[in-house]
């Protein structure tokens, strides 16, 4: 598989290749058929700003690791299956994450099946990321920004004649015996595809140097089947998708997964008309989710066992228009989606305790957007208005006597909200010369508050993923987040040397957290049970002031005949404007560099990982600060008559210990971490991966 990378998109192609092996040579990105697993995707859009790149299967394991490598994005990492994304500061509800054409949201209240980490490494196609300001087009809340992932799904073949595919590949982790494997069979010809994909992942609890890693155990399958067609005028695809984690740790957070079960079914197509194509895509997600605090931790207290059973329900429909205008063209269209979430928390040992977490929540958003895009050899911009409408209602609630008042209280409040949010993006590029390209844009996003921060009546750890260890409780009177953000960048690229450097200013009003200020007429009852059961006072979802600002640089280059580089850079600060505080779970500065050499079918690499201290923590709930560490991987990678690959590799060569700032609390009792210390990063771990394909 090759790739003709042109003149004038090498440059983000070469920071798509920032975060998988690439083949450099004589020039900065000039691919290499060897290299099958890696090969980028897309086109330089700079005004957009966006880099493509493609999955690398014989090396990651679980999708979210891949963003480790993207400047300016990072995980917040509460299991091995459970990975948020954080960009720029910004994770959670914040980040919208498609896959495969649909927006996903995750079935429980602590988002265990974190949409980004739903497609296996095996199985990622491409995984792209808005480097800066995400159009108004990409999805319907783009406050913290936009990732999509695509899934193998074959290739329609060159002529009328069906031919065979098959896609095997295979990856063992020494560390954990995590096995990551996956096979796909398809037929197809130059107009249909079909196929089916299955995927299955497992794997132990991994190691450190003074033990075991607690709860970082595994397993899931994952199975699709789909069908694709393509005249000269239309496009259809159908993907039916089914998911089944089975016992799974999420050691930061207060229970572990004991089964998901997600059902995904998506269709899209598209057709020219006149000059004009029109597309439209509808789809549905439904989610069954059992998890508990006992089955695979040591409890004593039978009194203090806990289940929750959770539902999460989603459609979504979008219909758009891309059509010329002036000198360039638009895009506009109306997207709708529907949310509904239940949670229910029970004690086994104990009939009587029953708790309605949430209770036939609903969240409904419909959009109307337009933007106008303009490309010329000197100058290129886009325009775009985004308008959501968005309403969300909850059914009444119940609980035990300890928190029935709590329920009383929240039955008789006004749960019903109907409002509208406006989004506006700016965006314009200057290519001052052939090697430079300046940038610029302004935007404001919002975002609507999330269920847990409006309607989590009692005082609870069902935070969307904070794992702070802290208990929370809604405030059905939140106003909505709106962020004011600009941001300026240089593109650079002299053939042998290739740079794309951004600064970001991002200023959000009402931002939303949690405060010690509890706005409710029985806040000495919340504390009381909050600290009952957690040993501290709740916290209140609450709106707050805060900026984010800071840089990311990805670059790319080769020396001599067979050599390359590859790295970025990272830093950005959050803080609090109201009150001197820093904001919660921020990555701290971090950069990666990359030494390979291309030696006929063999591709060596050296990768250096350093990650600075990160002393700036937020106060309001106890964040620690952490150390710096650094970290050296190496990779080897074979190919066989471009069908057959090999990869060898060891993480962490030196096996030392260290602590990333972004993976929470430890929650587990009697095991080799401390409850409350931050959970250790995995210890060395010898891999090997092969892929076979035909």
């Amino acid at each position: 598989m090759a790739n003709n990378l042109s003149r004038r998109s090498s440059l983000l192609s070469c920071l798509q290749l920032s975060i998988a092996p690439a083949a450099l040579m004589a020039g900065v990105c000039v691919a290499d058929s060897n290299i099958d697993e890696i090969v980028v995707v897309g086109e330089s859009q700079l005004v957009e700003n966006s880099l493509s790149l493609e999955g690398d299967a014989l090396k990651i394991g679980n999708t979210g690791d891949i963003l480790k490598w993207v400047p300016g994005a990072n995980i917040n990492r509460n299991g091995p299956l459970t990975a948020l994304p954080q960009y720029r500061g910004a994770s959670g509800d914040r980040v919208n994450v498609s896959v495969d054409g649909m927006t996903l949201f995750p079935g429980g209240p602590n988002a265990m099946d974190a949409p980004i980490s739903s497609v296996p490494g095996s199985d990622v196609k491409t995984l792209s990321v808005s480097r800066g300001i995400a159009s108004v087009s990409a999805a319907q809340e783009t406050l913290g920004g936009h990732m999509a992932v695509t899934s193998q799904r074959g290739q329609f073949s060159e002529d009328a004649q069906w031919h065979p595919q098959v896609r095997v590949t295979s990856l063992y982790n020494g560390n954990g015996g995590g096995a990551h494997s996956s096979v796909l069979a398809a037929v197809a010809n130059d107009q249909q595809k079909a196929g089916v994909a299955y995927s299955y992942q497992e794997g132990d609890d991994q190691d450190y140097v003074d033990g075991d890693v607690p709860n970082t155990f595994f397993r899931r399958n994952r199975v699709a089947a789909f069908y694709a067609l393509q005249t000269d005028n239309s496009t259809l695809n159908i993907d039916v998708t089914q998911i089944a984690t089975e016992d799974t740790g999420t050691a930061s957070l207060p229970m572990d997964i004991l089964y998901i079960d997600a059902d995904t079914v998506n269709v899209d197509g598209s057709i020219a008309v006149g000059g004009m194509t029109l597309s439209a895509a509808i789809g549905t997600q439904d989610i069954e989710h059992e998890m508990d605090n006992f089955s695979h931790r040591f409890l004593v207290d039978p009194t203090r066992y806990r289940n929750n059973y959770a539902t999460g329900d989603h459609d979504h429909a979008n219909f758009a228009v891309h059509a010329p205008l002036g000198v360039g063209y638009i895009n506009a269209g109306v997207d709708y989606s529907k949310a509904l979430h239940n949670s229910d928390i029970s004690n086994p040992n104990n009939a009587m305790f029953a708790v309605a977490n949430f209770n036939n929540v609903e969240k409904t958003i419909v959009g109307l957007y337009a933007e106008w895009i303009s490309k010329s050899d000197a100058l290129s911009w886009e325009l775009g208005v985004r308008s959501n409408s968005w309403q969300s209602d909850a059914d009444e609630v119940s609980g035990p006597m300890m928190v029935a008042p709590l329920a009383v209280q929240f039955n008789a409040s006004e749960r019903d909200r109907d409002e509208r949010n406006t989004d506006v993006v700016a965006k314009l590029a200057y290519h001052a010369s052939s090697h430079a390209v300046l940038s610029a844009g302004v935007a404001q996003k919002t975002r609507a508050p999330s269920y847990q921060e409006l309607y989590l009546w009692a005082p609870l750890q069902a935070t969307g993923g904070l794992a702070d260890g802290r208990n929370y409780v809604g405030n059905l009177n939140l106003e909505n987040e709106t962020a004011r953000e600009l941001n300026v960048g240089m593109d650079v690229d002299r053939g042998t040397f290739a740079v794309s450097a951004q600064l970001f200013y991002r200023r959000v009003d009402d931002y939303i957290q949690g405060t010690s200020q509890i706005n409710l007429p029985n806040a000495m009852q919340v504390n009381m049970i909050s600290t009952m059961m957690g040993g501290q006072p709740a916290l209140q979802f609450n709106n707050v002031e805060a900026t984010l600002y800071g840089t990311d640089i990805g670059y790319t280059g080769s020396f001599a005949e067979h050599w390359y580089y590859r790295g970025n850079l990272s830093y950005v600060r959050g803080e609090r404007d109201d009150v001197s505080d820093d904001l919660y779970r921020i990555a701290p500065l971090n950069h990666s560099l990359t030494l390979g050499a291309l030696l006929g079918n063999w591709d060596l690499s050296a990768t250096s990982e350093l990650v600075a201290k990160q002393d700036k923590v937020s106060s309001y709930n106890n964040e620690q600060a952490s150390a710096g560490y650094g970290l050296l991987h190496i990779d080897a990678r074979w190919q066989f008559a471009n069908r057959l690959h090999v990869v060898l590799g060891i993480d962490n060569v030196f096996d030392k210990k260290y602590a990333v700032h972004l993976n929470g609390y430890n929650r587990v009792a009697d095991a080799d971490v401390a409850v409350g210390e931050r959970l250790p990063g995995a210890g060395r771990n010898v891999r090997a991966g092969v892929s076979y394909h035909f």
